[in-house]
């Protein structure tokens, strides 16, 4: 039945359905999984990446800044990625040249997404496959963190997660969230959710990304936002000292019979 279906982006199935979306979502759901998490000190996004062979060196970015006070974590096909975010540093700068001032996270968020959305319309082309958890700080309404979909939906989220085994990391977050944590209670959420995605026993900082943003008050208006790239030894130091907090996957399942 797809099948007469799912060669344009324009054409609904009698289900109300749009099979490109549909396919574009599922190249998200194969690609490495990504975290975010907004608190009251920060926001911090996590991003794992994933090879489909071990042979392979991991090749792909999960982490982009888009400009001094925005950062994303990215989750489907990588060069659906950079052409987006490209938009998005462009359409940022130009702002920024023409009024003097930062955009509004919301309103870069809304541009990308309509150009998203516009290639669900259109004849000869696709749906972009790729998905973005967007952190970023305006003077408007501080922190933001935003979800966007290749349908070009967008929302605002406290935490959310995306890309592989997304919904048991989306468990975990709803279970053990809370508004009052500290940037760095935040990150060890992040590393506990990101573990529950993955297919291997430990978690290690190997394939992993991690951007910490923050303001420091002392700074001048302009330098305020700070955008922290943890490193790997960061990381597997901060590993270290959670391991009774960031539990495998497989010791989940046996407390809650392997149910999610």
């Amino acid at each position: 039945m797809s099948r007469r279906y799912d060669h344009r982006t324009t054409t609904f199935s009698p289900e109300g359905r749009l099979f490109q979306t549909e396919y574009a979502m599922e190249a998200i759901n194969h690609s490495g999984a990504a975290v975010g998490i907004l608190v009251r000190d920060g926001i911090v996004l996590l991003g794992v990446q994933h090879t489909t062979n071990q042979l392979l060196e991991p090749s792909e970015e999960k982490m982009f800044k888009i400009n001094e006070k925005t950062a994303c974590a990215v989750a489907g096909l990588n060069s659906d990625a950079i052409n987006l975010i490209d938009y998005a540093r462009r359409v940022s700068l130009q702002h920024m040249m023409k009024f003097d001032e930062s955009m509004p996270l919301e309103q870069l968020i809304s541009i990308v997404c309509d150009l998203k959305q516009s290639y669900t319309q259109l004849g000869g082309l696709r749906p972009y496959g790729v998905s973005f958890i967007i952190g970023g700080w305006d003077e408007h309404y501080g922190f933001q963190l935003y979800l966007t979909q290749p349908s070009g939906m967008y929302g605002a989220w406290k935490a959310t997660a995306i890309g592989m085994n997304s919904k048991t990391s989306q468990v975990c977050l709803r279970q053990d969230y809370k508004e009052t944590m500290s940037i760095e209670e935040a990150t060890v959420l992040g590393l506990k959710a990101i573990a529950k995605s993955l297919d291997t026993a430990n978690v290690t900082a190997e394939k992993l990304e991690i951007v910490q943003i923050t303001r420091d008050a002392h700074r001048r208006k302009e330098e305020q936002i700070i955008q922290k790239v943890l490193t790997k030894d960061e990381i597997t130091a901060l590993i270290e000292a959670n391991k009774d907090v960031i539990v495998r996957r497989d010791e989940d399942e046996e407390e809650e019979g392997g149910e999610y």
